[in-house]
């Protein structure tokens, strides 16, 4: 009965890692639905030199976000819950971090201005809830 557990446990946790992914070479990551699914560039609205993003459930409503490449973003942060988040840009998931912001109280909506970023894409998190609230951050270079 114990091993049985343990191998139920296994297989959950075995699923749960890959489920998790965040999208990099274009293998799933867990969207705000709960879904496995390959977000692209042009999945996503934009680009734009303004963004906004809902934390709900602890979940963004949002899988990806697009800026302009070299140019800064203004990201209007709104916070649905009733407990702290915050918005972090890294480098692919586990990668350096290129941008993050203060934590956010509860219930409030913040203006994030988030600096230029080189062309590439990016993963954005919350810190705090990495696994379930996490998406791609494409910054293509437009123009020239």
């Amino acid at each position: 009965m114990i091993r049985r557990a343990i191998a139920g446990l296994l297989i959950l946790a075995a699923f749960t890692a890959s489920a998790c992914e965040d999208g990099k070479r274009g293998q799933p990551f867990r969207s705000s639905q709960g879904t496995s699914t390959a977000v692209q560039e042009n999945d996503c609205a934009g680009p734009s030199s303004q963004a906004e993003i809902t934390a709900s459930k602890s979940v963004f409503d949002k899988q990806c976000v697009i800026a302009v490449a070299d140019q800064p973003l203004r990201l209007t942060f709104h916070n649905d819950d009733n407990f702290q988040h915050n918005f972090a840009i890294l480098q692919g998931k586990g990668g350096e971090s290129v941008y993050a912001s203060h934590f956010l109280d509860g219930s409030i909506t913040s203006t994030l201005d988030i600096p230029a970023l080189g062309a590439g894409t990016y993963r954005f998190e919350c810190n705090i809830h990495p696994f379930t609230m996490n998406g791609r951050f494409f910054a293509p270079r437009i123009g020239k």
